[in-house]
């Protein structure tokens, strides 16, 4: 930039540069296309740089882009709709069902699983598991941020029982319905095993239990 040359001088420059490179591109796309292009004009917006206010040359560049902008209409940048949905999908040959759903309401689904919790597991079982694992059983995380999972499925004929429980945070328990970790319960504890890419042999993997140990 020269030497005591405002800012929006530079701008100027640049825009009709950039106008420019598209009138050649234009012109070389009408000659192939066998059209007689139109005669060159020059550009006013160099000419009267030292005559425009920064804000007319800011409206002059926004007419611009947007009569250079073919693209169509803008997109749509509003966030999607929230789905909350629970459904009971019922077992085919056989009594019961599964509950599916998705909540995009956090707050919706915490209460909804509260009230599921509460129905479908003995009162008390809760805190005897966490009483076992003291928290999650794959990375620790407090009880307070836990869920029950079922090592089998109900749906498949596991017990709601102790034997049959672990407590996982949701993290972990997305893994296991999402992913190769599997957990179980061995010795009355319970222990995750690692997909194969992660450990080709699986070993269980067992979170020390100190409270277990004294």
């Amino acid at each position: 930039m020269p030497a005591g040359e405002p800012r929006w001088h530079r701008v100027a420059r640049e825009a009709a540069c950039h106008r420019r490179g598209v009138r050649r591109r234009a012109h070389r796309a009408a000659a192939r296309r066998g059209d007689r292009p139109r005669a060159r004009r020059p550009g006013r917006a160099a000419e009267k740089a030292a005559v425009y206010t920064p804000s007319e040359l800011q409206t002059w560049g926004t007419a611009l882009v947007e009569a250079l902008d073919e693209d169509g209409p803008e997109p749509d940048d509003r966030p999607p709709a929230l789905v909350n949905e629970l459904h009971l999908v019922r077992h085919r040959g056989k009594a019961g069902g599964a509950l599916k759903g998705r909540f995009d309401d956090a707050a919706m689904f915490d209460a909804i699983a509260t009230v599921i919790d509460a129905h479908a597991r003995p009162d008390g079982l809760r805190r005897a598991i966490a009483a076992r694992d003291r928290g999650c059983a794959g990375c620790g995380r407090p009880p307070s941020w836990c869920e029950v999972h079922h090592v089998t499925a109900r749906q498949d004929g596991g017990d709601t029982a102790l034997h049959n429980c672990v407590m996982l945070c949701r993290a972990c328990h997305r893994l296991q319905h999402h992913s190769e970790w599997e957990v179980r319960i061995r010795d009355g504890l319970p222990e995750l095993i690692p997909p194969a890419w992660i450990d080709p042999q699986r070993r269980p993997r067992r979170r020390p239990l100190l409270h277990l140990a004294a």
